[in-house]
């Protein structure tokens, strides 16, 4: 007499090893988002430096031309187009316009605000801001940084002729 011996096969996995696998999937990709949001902040920050290095030096230039810094006062908002292209007092709208001879465009501040710039309009908030003097031989561009950026301390900073506060 043959004994025929039952041979079951195991196909697939057991409901405790999906789990397993889930939560550490789901543990690695929580930590490679925070990662990933670090990295967008230091970006955010990055541009916004860059930015007010690169006015910074247009309105150099254009002072070195000129013997002033335009003159009128514009935003850049976080959420709008640029400088207000009806306002005649906006600083497109000088002698020679910045744009392009000095700088191709208006930068705009990357959103959202990050740290102590958690506005979305206004000075001190997440914009550029610039004004000028009466005589046009002073400015000054208020932007924020959310975390410190080289040598720039995070929070509301003024760039001026004389330097970056």
């Amino acid at each position: 007499m043959k004994i025929k011996k039952s041979i079951q096969s195991q196909a697939g996995f057991t409901l405790l090893e999906l789990l397993v696998v889930i939560a550490i999937i789901g543990l690695l990709a929580g930590v490679v988002m925070l990662g990933v949001a670090s990295a967008r902040v230091k970006a955010r920050d990055a541009k916004r430096s860059g930015d007010m290095r690169q006015m910074i030096t247009a309105l150099e230039q254009y002072h070195i031309t000129h013997g002033t810094y335009p003159t009128g006062s514009g935003s850049v908002a976080s959420v709008g187009t640029g400088i207000n292209l009806d306002d005649p007092t906006a600083m497109d709208f000088s002698i020679e316009p910045m744009i392009p001879n000095y700088i191709p465009m208006f930068p705009k501040a990357p959103g959202p605000a990050d740290g102590s710039c958690q506005g979305t309009s206004g000075r001190g908030g997440n914009d550029y801001w610039y004004d000028v003097d009466d005589d046009g031989f002073s400015y000054t561009m208020t932007f924020c940084l959310g975390k410190n950026v080289s040598d720039w301390s995070e929070g509301v900073r003024y760039a001026t002729p004389e330097g970056v506060r």
